[in-house]
């Protein structure tokens, strides 16, 4: 029983933290699948008035199946360079991340920016520095109606997203 009590209360304590682990959908795009990664969170508030632009950065790789998704030896390294791409907007203190898509050997994540002073340089940068060998892209506009969030990407949760803009 005591073991039992000990095991609900981790459960508690740990929902909260699980709560906040994007979603992760598969869909079929022009007879190719994506994987969407997905800040469900951010729907209640959205629009945010303090984050109006979107930034969407990301990589191609050529470690791809023939279905255009990352081979399972890549995962954990483009997992890596996405978390990292997050870190680094967050030491600039301007981000919140809205989603990832993984689609056709190209890797794009979604961002909602407060500012975009500097950004443009710091990826550069850092994909420069790190990645050297993936081609990358920082795409950045306004966005302050989170339309892209709210027409592309959160509508995937309900399977009728149409093909959210790589760039």
């Amino acid at each position: 029983m005591k073991m039992m009590q000990t095991l609900l209360m981790m459960l508690l304590l740990a929902g909260p933290a699980i709560a906040q682990e994007p979603a992760t959908y598969t869909r079929k795009y022009n007879g190719k699948t994506g994987l969407m990664s997905l800040n469900g969170s951010l729907k209640a508030g959205a629009p945010d008035a303090g984050k109006t632009f979107l930034l969407i950065t990301g990589i191609t790789f050529l470690e791809c199946d023939g279905k255009g998704l990352p081979k399972k030896g890549f995962r954990e390294t483009l997992q890596t360079i996405d978390d990292a791409t997050t870190r680094q907007l967050q030491l600039l203190g301007i981000a919140v991340k809205a989603a990832g898509f993984t689609y056709n050997c190209n890797q794009r994540s979604y961002y909602y920016l407060s500012d975009t002073a500097d950004v443009r340089t710091v990826l550069e940068t850092f994909y420069r520095q790190n990645f050297p060998q993936y081609a990358w892209q920082v795409h950045m506009r306004p966005d302050a109606e989170w339309d892209v969030y709210q027409r592309y990407l959160y509508p995937a949760m309900t399977g009728n997203a149409p093909l959210p803009p790589l760039e």
